[in-house]
């Protein structure tokens, strides 16, 4: 550790004789001052000595001059108007777009509008014809249980009258063979 300090050492003074001699210390500079060594250890030595020899740089405002500042206040104002305009264009094609925009959808929600009123009518009829089928089916159920019952009485009295024709012809045959 001591010998690298040492190193340092050596290569802070090499810098500083540089810098006393009227020159800027370099790595190259500072290496031949030195005698010689390695690039690495003169690096981290003139890191070292910048640091320490650093002069704050002062801040410079120079003043502008006439014509630059002139023409710099043309090009500003035009610039300016320029996108002034382009704003205010922008701004009116906007406008008309959604103008545009709402004329659309105050078209689209009166057909959405139609569309339901028509959907409600259809849906009103479907309703009634559904109730009419509803009733129809009814009274077809109905006939259909009168038919039936009507059907069984018409057996019924069919049974009754073929008993009565049967009975009949036995008694009209039954009165003929008497009578022969």
């Amino acid at each position: 550790m001591a010998e690298k300090s040492e190193t340092l050492s050596r290569f802070l003074r090499a810098a500083d004789e540089v810098a006393a001699s009227g020159k800027t210390p370099t790595l190259r500079s500072v290496m031949l001052a030195a005698g010689g060594g390695s690039m690495r250890d003169v690096t981290e030595a003139m890191k070292h000595w910048r640091g320490q020899h650093e002069r704050p740089v002062a801040d410079v405002v120079a003043p502008i001059p006439e014509s630059v500042r002139s023409s710099f206040e043309a090009l500003w104002s035009s610039a300016l108007s320029g996108a002034t305009e382009y704003v205010a264009n922008e701004r009116q094609a906007l406008a008309a777009a959604k103008a545009g925009a709402q004329q659309q959808v105050d078209e689209i929600t009166s057909l959405a509008e139609l569309f339901e009123a028509e959907r409600d009518g259809y849906k009103a009829q479907l309703d009634a014809v559904n109730a009419e089928r509803d009733a129809l089916a009814a009274r077809v159920v109905t006939a259909e249980a009168q038919v039936e019952a009507h059907r069984e009485l018409l057996d019924g009295h069919l049974a009754e009258v073929v008993k009565s024709a049967v009975r009949r012809k036995k008694d009209t045959a039954g009165t003929r063979a008497r009578n022969a």
